[in-house]
């Protein structure tokens, strides 16, 4: 079995992802037994709730799970996503918590999926109603520079950055003794 490097030591509840595991299925829903994880869960989920992230009661939490910058430190990058953005990325493993869904990733790497269809049935059923629908990708009519330099007008496809909304992602770390310190986006 092939275990993430990055997680093997760290995250108990992530040893059964290895590489050859098939994700046709959908990820695999997980039991939240880590007490330094659901403390930062916790607190994450009401400070969303305290400055009201979850607009009209929408949204899951995304988790990327990290090493920490010193031996024995683990780092948590939450961010609430209101629309269906995880599709873009999708979740190694998800759990219900109180009365939300969290996805979670590993330090931003997505699983190798094979039938995304299937892979998304599974997981869009646990999600329900608590996320939007992205409408389809869109051109907007702008003004772009070329490969010339010329200011040239027309239609676009624009990008966007991935993520929450910066005014809910947040960055935990925990430190050995079981503390943790929080980071928050200006």
């Amino acid at each position: 079995m092939l275990l993430i490097k990055s997680l093997w030591c760290f995250l108990p509840i992530f040893l059964f992802i290895n590489r050859n595991y098939s994700y046709q299925e959908g990820p695999q829903q997980i039991k939240l037994d880590d007490p330094a994880m659901t403390a930062v869960i916790l607190d994450y989920e009401a400070d969303c709730h305290k400055n009201g992230a979850f607009y009209e009661d929408k949204g899951v939490i995304t988790c990327s799970v990290c090493k920490g910058d010193k031996p024995n430190e683990k780092k948590y990058f939450l961010a609430l996503l209101i629309d269906d953005r995880y599709e873009d990325h999708p979740p190694f493993a998800y759990t219900h918590f109180r009365n939300n869904v969290v996805l979670f990733d590993s330090c931003g790497k997505s699983p190798v999926v094979n039938d995304k269809a299937a892979y998304f049935k599974v997981l869009n059923e646990e999600i329900g109603d608590r996320v939007y629908k992205r409408p389809g990708k869109k051109g907007r009519w702008v003004q772009y520079l070329n490969e010339k330099k010329e200011v040239v007008s027309g239609m676009k496809e624009v990008k966007t950055l991935l993520g929450g909304n910066h005014h809910n992602e947040m960055v935990y770390t925990v430190h050995e003794d079981g503390t943790f310190t929080r980071l928050r986006s200006l």
